[in-house]
């Protein structure tokens, strides 16, 4: 079918590609070159400027940090200086000439006339000379830089130095540690300085101070020389902001004239600097701020700071309210902690420097031990001077690349991309002119460029355009089934999961619950049972050891036999939930295994005896003296083992058998067997009677009582010790019981070692306290206490207990747990708060409660040591060999 002929377009100059190409890259580097000039201008210069600030601030920080490191030398010199004559004064005797002949030799080293502008000794009140209120030993120096002698301070009517600023605080300086009074004018050279004063304790008591006057003429030309390099300054304040110096001296003192005349310069403070001179008043501000933050992070640390100012303004006529303020809150140290690279307090950037007369930026850092504050300050006009020539630059060299960039991408583009499509357009052209039958044509492939592979695949998808779109209509009604059918699929899972995330929740929950229970269960049973066994156990075992007839010992071993069992079946049960919590640890050491085994056969013999039943034991083979292994567990499981065996035996015997057997002369296994003639285990309730709470006949129960733990937990015990434990069951004959044990034989040398590292019996010196508010156990410790050599006295309750301490010194507190009006727990931790050496005096827990839990507890109160009730008189030598530290060996 003919077609009409159609008008073919025509392409303009200005519509041309190779024109807008043109005009893109010339509009798009006009455009940038616009916006980066821009943006130089107005965000780089000042972003630049802020980085150089930055940079200037970190220099200053770096400088702020040299000055406090170079200062803290001086700091410690004179601290050092000031701690050797508190220790000179502790070690001599009180002679006045000593003390006249060493005082000054201490102080007068090589270089000291630089530093050290005077010091001495001042004792408390009465403490030097019982005759005399006040014996100072202090020296200062005079116009020629000697020390010289001064008993100004000793004059009876005068306030008295112990009234004095920079000794009152020393009262609350731990040994060692020192106080930096405020700065001032020595009343003899008429040079500022601070005393850096170090307080003065015999046997544990404040009894004077000791002082070293450190100047601070130097101070000036100190901060100049670290600070000239910058174009800037620096000077320093002390606790209470007042100037230790400043770069224009004249502005920041005052002068006075005391009574004889003498003109005495004297150093403001930074508030009275501020309303001197009002370009001040921002970095006055900041300074007080400093102030009030370390007040407010001390009273957060210490809620003494209020209590301990007003005893501080109370004590001496030389400090103030606000003064007192700041004392009490730099006592407590809240600052200690900081590191030296986190001694910045404060930053701020002033408009006009009252010295330099420009912006500047100011740093504040903090100087450790002295609650100083160094102040640098630096000037910032030089950043943006240096920012706008940087900014200058910048926008040149951009310019420039920009011009031959545009003209370079022009040329690359021309040459790849317009002639390119120019040939592709002509051969379209040319193709349509031909014929005017619908042909597929092909463009050209063979110049090897982007375009050349873009006509690949033009002529490629050109003829797989249409099968493609009918491939596509039939995958898309495929792909919609598809997912449909998934979707149900996903939904149906979600639906099961949730399901099963519910069921796994209830279960957590109730795992939970009981798990509590029982937790709750065990410490109620320890405490319920082990309060009143300790007084039973206590007195029993105490009464023992005193001159009995054969009947009363006989009845007393009874008792402690029946209470041995009963604390056997509480410890049976806690171990059982510690090992079940795998918290149950193994303690090997070397023991004597035969030795082992006759203990365990006179504890049960009565027992035996009692019901007509031979009880013996049997040593196969060699048998080392000496193996290494648990004993506590290994004879918890033969008590439990023989034990079962007289239970269940009316008569005949029940016997042990121990034999040892070595794979290379030093480890091998030890192989114990019990065997008894009783009813025995019926092959079918094995296993059975290795479950908790189950014996073999459930109506044995009722014949011979029991928990159902002994087997469970034995085996237990044993595979924990790596071992194993079986039965051999026979029901007509009896039953017999097999664990092994893995152990290593000691050597005759470690032997001797072990034998020689036994600690001696010893009796102890000291006054005990016992707080515990039931009578039988008060009885029995005070008994097992006083049979040990010490002094006790009773505290039925926490409350009573701090009374008695504030009233008394005690070398050890034995601290139950649960009493009336204030439990164990925190009596502890307000026995540690208290102040002096109490606080430091050895707490032992002795309770009821014998979970780990509470073993934990107690520890973490601040408490030193643990006993569980029923405490044994081997117990408290333990603890009593640990923490008295003067004994006596019996002889």
């Amino acid at each position: 079918m003919p077609t009409s002929p159609q008008r073919i377009p025509t392409v303009g100059r200005l519509r041309s590609l190779r024109f807008q190409l043109l005009a893109a890259i010339v509009t798009c580097g006009l455009i940038f070159l616009a916006g980066t000039a821009t943006v130089l201008w107005t965000e780089g210069r000042s972003l630049l400027s802020a980085e150089l600030r930055s940079k200037s601030a970190r220099y200053n920080e770096e400088l702020g940090l040299r000055m406090v490191g170079e200062l803290g030398q001086q700091i410690a010199a004179t601290h050092a200086l000031a701690r050797s004559l508190a220790d000179l004064a502790k070690a001599l005797p009180h002679d006045e000439i000593l003390y006249r002949e060493l005082i000054p030799q201490v102080m007068n080293f090589e270089h000291s006339e630089e530093l050290v502008a005077g010091g001495g000794i001042w004792p408390e009140p009465y403490y030097f000379d019982s005759g005399a209120e006040r014996r100072s030993f202090f020296w200062g120096r005079d116009g020629r830089g000697e020390l010289r002698y001064y008993d100004d301070y000793n004059d009876p009517e005068t306030a008295g130095y112990h009234h004095e600023e920079w000794y009152v605080p020393a009262r609350y300086v731990g040994p060692g540690d020192a106080f930096w009074s405020k700065s001032y004018t020595d009343p003899y050279s008429y040079e500022p300085m601070v005393t850096c004063s170090v307080p003065i304790y015999s046997g544990g008591s404040f009894a004077g101070v000791s002082t070293i006057d450190l100047k601070l003429n130097g101070l000036r030309a100190f901060f100049a020389r670290l600070a000239e390099s910058s174009g800037g300054y620096a000077f320093a304040v002390d606790r209470n902001n007042k100037f230790l110096s400043f770069p224009d001296a004249d502005l920041a003192r005052e002068s006075v004239t005391d009574d004889e005349g003498h003109r005495i310069d004297d150093y403001l403070d930074v508030s009275a600097l501020a309303q001197k001179v009002p370009s001040f008043q921002a970095l006055a501000q900041a300074l007080e701020e400093c102030n009030e933050q370390l007040l407010r992070q001390s009273l957060l640390q210490d809620s003494r700071v209020h209590s301990r100012a007003e005893a501080l303004a109370a004590s001496s006529y030389q400090i103030s309210p606000a003064e007192a303020r700041i004392l009490a809150a730099t006592l407590g140290e809240p600052l200690r902690d900081r590191q030296l690279e986190d001694l910045r307090l404060a930053t701020l950037n002033l408009e006009d420097d009252v010295i330099l007369n420009q912006p500047v930026t100011v740093q504040v850092f903090h100087v450790p031990e002295t609650y100083w504050k160094i102040v640098t300050v630096m000037p910032i006009a030089s950043a943006s001077v240096a920012a706008l020539q940087i900014t200058g630059g910048v926008a040149r060299w951009i310019l420039l690349s920009v011009i031959v960039a545009g003209i370079f991408a022009y040329l690359l583009a021309r040459r790849r991309i317009l002639r390119p499509v120019e040939e592709m357009t002509t051969v379209l052209r040319e193709a349509f002119e031909s014929s005017e039958e619908l042909s597929v044509q092909r463009l050209p492939e063979d110049d090897g460029s982007e375009l050349s592979l873009l006509a690949h695949w033009f002529n490629r998808q050109s003829e797989r355009l249409v099968s493609a779109l009918e491939d596509l209509s039939r995958s898309r009604d495929e792909l919609e089934e598809r997912v449909h059918e998934r979707t149900q699929e996903i939904e149906e899972a979600r639906r099961r999961l949730q399901s099963h995330n519910d069921e796994l929740e209830d279960a957590r929950r109730r795992a939970e619950a009981a798990s509590q229970a029982k937790g709750s269960f065990l410490a109620n049973m320890s405490h319920e049972i082990r309060t009143p066994l300790n007084g039973i156990l206590g007195i029993a075992e105490f009464m023992c050891e005193s001159d009995l007839d054969d009947e009363q010992k006989e009845n007393l071993e009874i008792i402690l036999d029946a209470g041995q069992n009963l604390l056997t079946i509480i410890n049976d049960v806690l171990d059982l939930s510690k090992i079940e919590a795998g918290k149950l640890e193994v303690h090997p050491m070397p023991t004597n295994v035969v030795d082992l085994v006759d203990d365990c056969l006179h504890l049960l013999r009565a027992h035996a005896q009692s019901k007509g039943l031979h009880l013996g034991r049997e040593i196969r083979g060699e048998v080392p003296p000496l193996l290494v292994l648990d004993p506590d567990r290994t004879r918890q499981v033969l008590m439990n083992l023989v034990g079962n065996g007289i239970k269940f035996t009316d008569e005949g015997s029940v016997m042990i058998r121990v034999e040892f057997h070595s794979r290379d002369g030093r480890d091998g296994v030890v192989v114990a067997t019990v065997t008894d003639t009783g009813r025995g285990i019926p092959e079918d309730a094995v296993e059975k009677v290795f479950e908790e709470f189950v014996q073999a006949d459930n109506s044995n129960t009722r014949e011979f009582g029991g928990t159902g733990l002994g087997l469970s937990l034995s085996r237990r015990l044993v595979r924990l010790m790596g071992g194993e434990l079986t039965i051999d069951a026979n029901y007509r004959e009896g039953c017999r019981v097999r664990f092994t044990l893995p152990a290593t034989v000691v050597q005759s040398s470690d032997a001797a070692a072990t034998e020689a590292a036994l600690p001696a019996e010893a009796d102890y010196h000291g006054v005990a306290l016992v707080v515990e508010d039931n009578v039988a156990n008060q009885n029995v410790m005070k008994r097992w206490l006083t049979h040990l050599g010490l002094a006790v006295q009773i505290a039925e309750n926490g409350r009573q207990a701090l009374e008695l301490m504030e009233q008394s010194h005690y070398d050890i507190v034995f601290m139950d747990l649960q009493m009336p009006e204030m439990d164990g727990l925190e009596t502890t931790r307000r026995i540690r708060a208290l102040d002096g050496p109490k606080s430091d005096t050895p707490v032992v827990a002795v309770t009821a409660r014998a979970l780990d839990r509470d073993r934990r507890h107690c520890l973490a109160s601040g408490m030193n040591a643990y006993l569980a009730k029923p405490v044994t008189k081997q117990d408290l030598i333990e603890i009593l060999d640990t923490h008295l530290e003067e004994v006596t060996v019996r002889t």
